[in-house]
C-alpha cells in the first residue's frame, strides 16, 4: 500500500493523486481518495500500475446532551440498586410462597388418598348391608 502524502513518481513514470470530498443532507462527511502511479517496463511491453482507493467517512455531528452530575449519578445508581434489592426480595418471597403450595398441594393430595380410601369402604360396607337386608327379604 502506498505512503499517504507520497506525491512522487515510482521509476520515472508518472503519478496522480486525486481526493474529493462530500456531504450528504444528514450532516455525514465522507473523503475519498484515489492514488495511481504507473512505469512502462524497460522493454516497453508492460506498464506497471499501483493504485490504492482508500475512502472515510466521519458520523454528524451529535446533539448537546446535558450530562448528569457525579451527584445524580450516584443517586441514580442508589435507585437501582434499591430497586434491584426489591426485586431480590420479592423473589426470595415468591420461591417461599411456591414451596408453601408445593406443600399444602402434597397434603391435599395425600387426603385425598385418604378420603378415596375411605370412601372405597363406606361403600363397600353399604353394598355389603343391602346384600345382607335382599337376604332379609
Amino acid at each position: 500500500m502506498l505512503q499517504a502524502g507520497f506525491d512522487g513518481e515510482i521509476l520515472g513514470g508518472e503519478s496522480r493523486e486525486k481526493i474529493s470530498t462530500s456531504s450528504d443532507v444528514d450532516g455525514m462527511v465522507r473523503v475519498d481518495r484515489v492514488v495511481e502511479r504507473s512505469v512502462v517496463s524497460e522493454d516497453g511491453q508492460a506498464v506497471l500500475t499501483q493504485q490504492v482507493q482508500q475512502s472515510a467517512q466521519q458520523m454528524a455531528p451529535t446533539p448537546d446532551i446535558e450530562m448528569a452530575t457525579k451527584t445524580e449519578f450516584t443517586a441514580l445508581g442508589t435507585h437501582v440498586m434499591l430497586n434491584m434489592k426489591n426485586l431480590l426480595d420479592l423473589s426470595t418471597v415468591t420461591t417461599k410462597l411456591w414451596h408453601n403450595v408445593d406443600a399444602i398441594e402434597s397434603k391435599m393430595e395425600a387426603n385425598n388418598k385418604e378420603t378415596q380410601a375411605a370412601m372405597k369402604e363406606l361403600v363397600s360396607k353399604i353394598q355389603i348391608q343391602a346384600n345382607m337386608q335382599v337376604k332379609d327379604k
